[in-house]
């Protein structure tokens, strides 16, 4: 319950007494903010697909996209629109075809980052599937 005059000043005492600083919830919830995009990008899992893609094999069109999701070029290119506005992905005219890479350096070692923590999640569906947990 947030009471008019309580918040901040009793909530920065009790963060302080908990051994969390102001400027450390402050980066927290930047870390967690930036953390939120990669779930908004990785949310579908074809837009995961994509950004795996463009990270590994730069320069691929949608067209191909399209080939390699099993999806029309209409929904590869509405994929691709919204990593795009998201930031993720850079899309270049080279003639007749759109040409996708990622966006900067650091979207694509984030990239590359959860591509490697996924894999070492190892055969997880094939336990569940058998009734392990």
């Amino acid at each position: 319950m947030n009471l008019p005059g309580t918040w901040p000043p009793q909530a920065a005492i009790a963060t302080r007494s908990r051994g969390v600083t102001a400027l450390a919830a402050a980066a927290t919830e930047r870390t967690a903010t930036l953390a939120s995009a990669l779930t908004d990008a990785f949310g579908n899992p074809k837009r995961g697909q994509i950004l795996f893609y463009a990270a590994s094999s730069p320069g691929l069109s949608i067209g191909d996209l399209s080939s390699l999701l099993g999806c029309s070029v209409s929904l590869a290119s509405q994929y691709v629109a919204q990593l795009e506005a998201q930031g993720w992905l850079t899309v270049v005219s080279d003639g007749r075809r759109r040409r996708v890479c990622v966006a900067d350096d650091s979207r694509c070692r984030a990239i590359e980052t959860l591509r490697a923590l996924a894999d070492g999640l190892g055969p997880a569906p094939a336990r569940l599937a058998a009734g392990e947990r």
